[in-house]
């Protein structure tokens, strides 16, 4: 009695396990299926940037300074001509000053010379008209050349002062005072804020798909689900490496007016393209499609089997693929399953 017990409770399990093997064979391979539909297929492009100026300076002092002076701060308006940054001056203010007293001079000696020769020619040399214009020149060439110092002088002294170009913003200070500025390195920067657009960075391998007025959906992180719809107004004209090295064109995508009013430069988004769209076209999840070489099939849902299709293919996205030829409107598509569906094969209908 014992002794069947024990065979009994070793039957139990192999019953258990033939009867799930004969099942499943009964059943088919489980599968997930997918409709062929007609509608809309559109072939995008997504990239990632941030609000930028079309009117954007970077300034800097032409031959180096020490700062002395910061006038402003980041996040600041400021107007056209208004002083920004200052530079270490001393030297050039008394090199200045040196060639004013030499200028003041140089002027001071020619007058001298006039005054003198209407009063006595004899007094300054002077005997003939060929002596009095040798000599007038020569004091005139002498102020001459010290107005030409005073000149380049002054040049070196406003260039220690960097002034606003135009109306704006400051977006970025790179120096605080006491800080030493090289020869042309950033020290400020301002932007115009109203004249703004969006900047993304495009993969080498997309590139080729973009072009002027393509209609474009902006998302900024600033503005959870309220996405913007711009264009494309500017392509790259050489290509750049991004921080991961990878080659990749900046291009430019105007604002809509809803935007424009409330773009800040700096706000990070997203941007889709709309590269090319198809309408009222058979269509296909693209996951359902398998290649093989230069072919593409599908496994269809026939009486419970796999039924293997070679479709013809038009617009292919990342979602959705166009089918030209081979399958209809209405069939049922069977997603493959890594490699174990097979022309024939029994499959069972996950619902």
């Amino acid at each position: 009695m014992k002794i069947n017990k024990k065979l009994l409770l070793l039957l139990i399990p192999v019953a258990i396990i033939g009867f799930i093997i004969n099942k499943s064979k009964s059943d088919g391979i489980p599968v997930t299926t997918t409709e062929v539909k007609r509608g809309e297929v559109k072939q995008t492009v997504s990239a990632s940037g941030e609000i930028n100026s079309n009117q954007t300076a970077s300034l800097s002092f032409p031959s180096g300074a020490q700062i002395t002076e910061v006038t402003v701060k980041e996040g600041d308006t400021v107007s056209k001509s208004q002083i920004l940054v200052k530079g270490n001056s001393i030297s050039e203010y008394n090199t200045y000053a040196q060639n004013l007293n030499a200028l003041s001079q140089a002027k001071s000696n020619l007058e001298t010379f006039k005054e003198q020769y209407k009063a006595d020619p004899d007094a300054v040399s002077v005997y003939n008209d060929n002596i009095y214009w040798e000599k007038y020149n020569y004091y005139q060439k002498a102020v001459n050349s010290a107005e030409a110092q005073v000149f380049i002088s002054q040049k070196s002294l406003s260039d220690k002062v960097i002034n606003a170009p135009f109306d704006g913003i400051v977006t970025k200070i790179y120096f605080k005072i006491s800080e030493q500025a090289t020869a042309s390195s950033p020290v400020i920067v301002i932007s115009n804020p109203k004249d703004l657009y969006f900047l993304a960075e495009i993969d080498e391998a997309d590139y080729g798909k973009i072009a002027l007025e393509q209609s474009t959906i902006i998302d900024l992180d600033s503005f959870v689900r309220t996405p913007f719809q711009g264009k494309v107004s500017e392509l790259a004209k050489f290509a750049q490496k991004n921080l991961a090295g990878n080659t990749v064109f900046k291009i430019k995508i105007g604002l809509p007016l809803s935007l424009s009013d409330k773009a800040v430069i700096g706000m990070h988004g997203d941007i889709e393209i709309s590269t090319n769209t198809k309408t009222a076209v058979l269509f296909l999840d693209s996951s359902a499609i398998t290649s093989e070489e230069d072919s593409r099939f599908v496994f269809k849902l026939m009486s419970g089997k796999a039924i293997k299709n070679n479709i013809t293919v038009g617009l292919e996205t990342d979602l959705d693929t166009e089918i030209i030829s081979g399958i209809s409107e209405g069939d049922t598509i069977i997603f493959p399953k890594n490699g174990t569906i097979k022309d024939g094969t029994q499959v069972s209908v996950i619902k």
